[in-house]
């Protein structure tokens, strides 16, 4: 019960009528995130922590919510949250100091962020969040230690990918990647990419419902997905073995394609029938996996799992 009340799960009507409505005074400090993106999951776990603590020591001038783009995607749309993960700060206020942190917080952005990002929203990275917290007035009662001790670790922004090489490692060797597999070959990465073909189907290829449709997809979603599923036939090693599933299904796409082009539609194709036509496919993936246990996965994030898909495909 704790948990649940140290950060608030908001949709829409929550957002609009609680949060903005009543407590004019209270600073909510939203995560605007997708439950299938690794790097949203990354300051989660911290950011309980902080609400936890916040919680703990009687603080109800400063709470924290979470927005779940992938389910509330009307509201990411109307409040102009493109991108994840993201910080949203939300104050009716007249309080200057926290005007003033307000301020702070918006100028920690370039100008390109400046231009793509609402007022009072930033990355979702700790950096900022620990900014924020410590440009608040002393009588929001958010105290350095307890900043420090929920998030653990010193704040600092993502460095320049170039400066995480190991010194002395080979030039051939990519990032993220140990020196030993410079000669990289698919099967050392087989059953993560494995992975990712399924986490790709059942957690990203769904409706957008950008269309505010959640149960059909749209012309161009299902171009998308024609497009990927070939990607997946043309470029996977055949000893996967998931070419033939694959191309059944791409088939299946190109016809769905033309069958909408045909009849002028809006609905290209129902959720319902891309599920059952991805069924095999899943299928295939898990039959595969089994019977190639012996190659263990090397690794231990989705993000790493993700480029080694990547790769396996180029």
């Amino acid at each position: 019960a704790q948990v649940e009340a140290a950060v608030v799960n908001v949709d829409q009507t929550t957002f609009c009528s609680y949060v903005r409505s009543c407590e004019a005074d209270t600073v909510w400090i939203f995560k605007v995130f997708v439950h299938w993106c690794p790097h949203c999951q990354q300051l989660m776990p911290k950011f309980f922590k902080l609400g936890l603590a916040l919680q703990l020591a009687g603080n109800a001038r400063v709470r924290l919510g979470a927005v779940n783009c992938a389910v509330e995607a009307d509201l990411c749309r109307k409040e102009g949250f493109h991108g994840h993960p993201l910080l949203h700060v939300v104050y009716g206020g007249k309080d200057r100091g926290v005007r003033e942190a307000l301020t702070h917080l918006n100028g920690l952005k370039d100008q390109y962020l400046r231009s793509i990002l609402p007022a009072n929203t930033v990355p979702g990275e700790e950096y900022f969040l620990h900014e924020f917290l410590g440009a608040l007035p002393s009588e929001y009662g958010v105290p350095t230690s307890l900043v420090d001790q929920a998030l653990e670790t010193p704040p600092k922004l993502c460095p320049n990918v170039t400066e995480l090489r190991p010194s002395g490692a080979l030039p051939a060797v990519g990032e993220g990647f140990v020196e030993w597999e410079k000669d990289f070959t698919p099967w050392r990465r087989w059953s993560d990419a494995l992975f990712m073909v399924r986490h790709s189907f059942t957690e990203w290829l769904v409706p957008h419902g950008h269309d505010g449709r959640l149960r059909a997809f749209s012309f161009e979603q299902v171009w998308g997905l024609h497009r990927w599923v070939s990607l997946l036939h043309s470029n996977l090693p055949a000893l996967m073995g998931l070419g033939p599933v694959l191309g059944d299904l791409a088939r299946f796409l190109a016809a769905a394609l033309a069958e909408a082009q045909r009849a002028a539609g809006e609905r290209a194709l129902c959720l319902d029938a891309w599920q059952a036509a991805a069924r095999p496919v899943l299928d295939r993936v898990n039959e595969v996996g089994q019977a190639n246990l012996s190659v263990a996965s090397t690794c231990g994030s989705d993000t790493c799992r993700l480029w080694s898909l990547f790769h396996v495909l180029s």
